[in-house]
């Protein structure tokens, strides 16, 4: 691949070319004739270069993010390869929305330029306040049926996982990357129904979004079992430690909870 060559020869000779100053360096720092503030000088430079290359050999903040999963809600995220929802987040996620038409126009203006954790908060309460609770049922749709944003906000009504796609599609436009933005769906222990919400990262803290609360840190979110997480083109199974038995282990497992229906109209 020629692309890959010639950046392994640029990196090659751009080492070189850093190796051979360092020599340099210290070949005039090992002279008598230099004064105290030139070698001091010479050392700073030398220091300067060797960060350089620590830094760029960490990978960036937001690639590091990337890679690790929500493991959030006392649960250790697995990464899978597939899930019975695939289909249902695969379209959920390709549709967006124009944010210059549409009910939500508005909001996506005024949010221009605004801070990631002032957007997050906007979004879930227009979203709340714009979207009245309907079961699928309710509405005549096959049973557990995924609506993009457009579908849910021209309508006005929809159930747990239409307000988090909403949210999730008008974050999107508004630049929250995609990395940083989870749909999980799993279980309601307060209701013990089956429910959906958004999870977004902001720097080193989770925001959870959901339909019947304002935006709070996740680790202050404590009636939600997730089973499953969807992110890009990414999605995780979430793992539970059972109960703590005699032993230097603990077995993770997955919670003991029903069949949720989304999972058994999926099989």
């Amino acid at each position: 691949m020629p692309h890959g060559r010639g950046s392994l020869n640029s990196e090659d000779g751009l080492f070189r070319a850093k190796l051979a100053a360092i020599v340099i360096i210290f070949r005039l720092l090992a002279r008598r004739a230099f004064m105290r503030t030139t070698r001091i000088a010479f050392l700073l430079v030398l220091i300067l270069i060797v960060q350089a290359d620590i830094a760029s050999a960490a990978p960036p903040i937001e690639q590091r993010n990337e890679k690790q999963g929500p493991s959030l809600f006392g649960t250790a995220a697995l990464p899978i390869s597939r899930t019975p929802l695939d289909v249902k987040w695969h379209v959920a996620f390709a549709a967006s929305v124009s944010p210059h038409t549409g009910p939500w126009a508005p909001i996506l203006s005024q949010l221009q330029g605004a801070s990631q954790l002032r957007k997050v908060k906007a979004v879930n309460s227009w979203v709340n306040q714009h979207v009245a609770f309907r079961r699928d049922s309710d509405t005549g749709s096959e049973e557990d049926a995924w609506s993009t944003a457009t579908a849910t906000l021209q309508r006005g009504t929809g159930d747990c996982e239409d307000y988090a796609i909403a949210k999730l599609q008008l974050l999107r436009a508004l630049g929250i990357p995609d990395n940083a933005i989870y749909l999980m769906v799993g279980r309601d222990r307060v209701l013990n129904a089956d429910h959906a919400l958004l999870v977004v990262r902001i720097g080193h803290e989770a925001w959870t979004l959901d339909n019947r609360a304002d935006a709070m840190p996740a680790n202050e979110f404590s009636e939600f079992s997730p089973v499953f997480s969807f992110s890009g083109l990414r999605r995780w199974l979430h793992g539970y430690p059972s109960t703590p038995k005699p032993g230097p282990t603990t077995r993770i497992g997955l919670p003991a909870i029903s069949t949720p229906s989304w999972l058994q109209s999926n099989r």
